[in-house]
């Protein structure tokens, strides 16, 4: 987590108190600290999770959001379409495999997002179950071949 992502979040927070937020990450304690002097009420901060944990936790969620600044793999929404879910946000390679184009945003664009979380939040999402397979399995195999 980065600045950008960490104000790009309460932003989000702040045009739509209504919806609650959650993000997992190593330095909770800090952000959650910022956020209790900002008067953000409606984004929690968890530490870390091991996986199935995390999956338990996230399974519940109506829409997943991402804020990341970097174009790159992506597994938070490979983690939404297993799940059916929709996911909103910045690009990232696997966002664009997966979800089209109008759910996707330049993580600075946090207005237009803002809209994208009202108009999707709560509706499923089927991904291609076989293109999940696919792309769990090419990544895989890329982190093998780096070991």
């Amino acid at each position: 987590t980065d600045d950008s992502n960490i104000l790009g979040t309460i932003r989000l927070c702040q045009l739509l108190p209504e919806y609650n937020f959650i993000s997992f990450c190593t330095e909770h304690v800090q952000i959650n600290s910022y956020l209790e002097k900002l008067n953000v009420k409606n984004w929690k901060v968890s530490p870390a999770l091991a996986f199935n944990n995390y999956l338990t936790e996230v399974s519940g969620c109506g829409l997943f959001v991402s804020l990341d600044n970097r174009h790159t793999w992506g597994r938070f929404q490979l983690d939404a379409a297993a799940m059916n879910k929709r996911s909103v946000g910045a690009y990232s390679e696997t966002q664009h495999i997966f979800y089209p184009s109008e759910y996707m945003v330049d993580f600075t664009e946090i207005d237009k997002l803002a809209e994208l979380v009202k108009e999707n939040f709560g509706k499923s999402y089927k991904a291609n179950d076989d293109m999940i397979y696919s792309v769990s399995y090419e990544h895989f195999r890329n982190v093998i071949n780096t070991i």
